[in-house]
């Protein structure tokens, strides 16, 4: 083994028993030993200084502390991703994207921690499936203005997204025929739709979850908190609140008809969450970087619009908390991409309840 990379090591590990033995400093401590061996042997830095800098602000910004050896990692992970979302900012898209919380993991990680939606095409089946009058539809509609979507939540790291669309989507719907707004519970729908076939943290479907809650009800969110984990069952029927008669499957691939599903309610639907330019997205329009070769993430359409220089997109309610996106949220254009699947396969798997 080369003697330069063995002095690299040594010094790394020194570093690991300073820091360890320095609680105050411990992070400070690992950062400087590890920026330290992120040089050749006569001195010359691999990285620009102002690029670890802006490391070490990232890294105490969202408050992630690592030891000397996973530092060197996620710094290059994070260069990566950095210098990803620098190039596509410098081509003035409609949209913008930001190093976020979610910079210093690869798109594995990312995707096992932050997604769930167990897709396939042959996954769901075509339950309710009608075709709705798509004529007379408003230009624009927005359900948050309507009193029908609850606060932007955060499904931490579990592959919980499926639960989180379909309770917005109930929340919705008990909104539309109560007229009142509630939280309803997550956590119940990750412990208890293993009936219906959903695994938890591992994942599961839109479908099964709206099918639990068709058969057994929904509790509210105060009852069954939200803990990111699976656990046992606590369903307690005397505490359900709602129960949606059925639901109903959007025709794939035609967004007409999910456009004439959003104007009557807030819609559950799949996409692609995987890629970076939606991992990263920031605010404005997104318009490209997002495919439909994997539908992995399930959200929650709230709304339709068109923007000043006529670009149809579409409201879009994600469970990655405040932090991310516009304080939650993300515009995706509306349209026929991907062969009628649309841009992140947005058109591809959409459901709602049923009074």
């Amino acid at each position: 083994m080369n003697r330069w990379i063995l002095v690299i090591l040594a010094l790394a590990l020194i570093g690991t028993l300073l820091a360890l033995t320095t609680r105050r400093k411990s992070q400070s401590t690992s950062l400087d030993f590890a920026y330290r061996s992120f040089s050749t042997p006569d001195g010359q830095s691999l990285v620009s200084e102002g690029r670890l800098r802006l490391f070490r602000e990232w890294c105490r910004t969202h408050n992630k502390t690592y030891g000397t050896f996973e530092l060197a990692y996620r710094f290059f992970i994070w260069n990566d991703n950095y210098q990803f979302v620098q190039d596509v900012n410098s081509q003035n898209l409609s949209y913008r994207l930001e190093v976020n919380k979610f910079a210093a993991l690869t798109s594995e990680e990312f995707s096992a921690l932050y997604l769930g939606l167990n897709w396939s095409p042959d996954a769901s089946k075509a339950v309710g499936l009608i075709f709705l009058k798509e004529t007379g539809l408003p230009d624009s509609i927005d359900w948050r203005e309507k009193g029908a979507v609850t606060e932007i939540k955060n499904q931490g790291e579990c592959g919980s997204c499926y639960s989180f669309s379909a309770v917005a989507s109930l929340e919705g719907a008990s909104f539309l025929k109560s007229g009142k707004l509630v939280n309803f519970s997550e956590q119940q729908i990750v412990d208890c739709s293993f009936v219906h076939g959903n695994k938890g943290c591992v994942g599961g479907l839109i479908t099964y979850a709206l099918a639990y809650a068709r058969d057994y009800g929904v509790e509210l969110a105060h009852d069954y908190p939200y803990k990111a984990v699976d656990g046992p069952c606590k369903y307690n029927a005397n505490k359900v609140v709602f129960h949606n008669y059925d639901y109903r499957n959007v025709p794939r691939n035609n967004p007409n008809q999910l456009k004439a599903a959003v104007a009557m309610q807030p819609v559950s639907v799949g996409i692609q969450g995987n890629e970076d330019a939606f991992r990263f997205y920031k605010s404005g329009i997104l318009s490209s970087g997002c495919g439909n070769r994997w539908i992995n993430h399930a959200v929650v359409i709230v709304g339709y619009a068109t923007s000043s220089d006529q670009k149809d997109y579409w409201i879009v309610k994600n469970s990655w908390g405040t932090s991310w996106g516009m304080e939650g949220y993300i515009f995706i254009e509306r349209g026929v991409q991907n062969s009628g699947a649309g841009l992140c396969g947005i058109n591809s798997e959409a459901s709602h309840p049923i009074n």
